[in-house]
């Protein structure tokens, strides 16, 4: 009797050095609490491209999907960022002096008109 094959999903092959270093990257980032719920998608097509740059390290394409994928996962951590920006720039003052309304344009009230006779 033969035994029946069973055929792995692509979440239960192992893992290649693109793969590998995705979830890494992932696992990285996790730790460090740069995702929300809503990245999981960004952070599951990083990890899918990357299985796929693994069975095809040739194809062109597929490694720009990946720096692609990798960039957009990277922009998700930066998401936060953005909002402290805005914070401290709304908590920002200008420095400086006011200008001073009764300032009198010195140059004018100085020079003599041409028609004026001179001293």
């Amino acid at each position: 009797m033969t035994k029946p094959q069973v055929k792995l999903t692509s979440d239960e092959l192992p893992l290649g050095p693109n793969a590998r270093a995705a979830q890494e990257t992932i696992d990285a980032l996790t730790a460090l609490g740069r995702f929300e719920p809503v990245d999981k998608a960004r952070q599951v097509a990083f990890l899918t491209i990357a299985r796929a740059v693994d069975a095809d390290p040739l194809n062109a394409t597929l490694w720009r999907e990946y720096r692609t994928a990798e960039v957009a996962l990277r922009k998700a951590e930066n998401d936060s960022d953005d909002e402290l920006t805005k914070l401290v720039g709304e908590l920002s003052a200008t420095v400086g002096d006011e200008p001073d309304a009764k300032r009198r344009n010195i140059r004018r009230t100085s020079r003599r008109r041409r028609d004026e006779p001179g001293p």
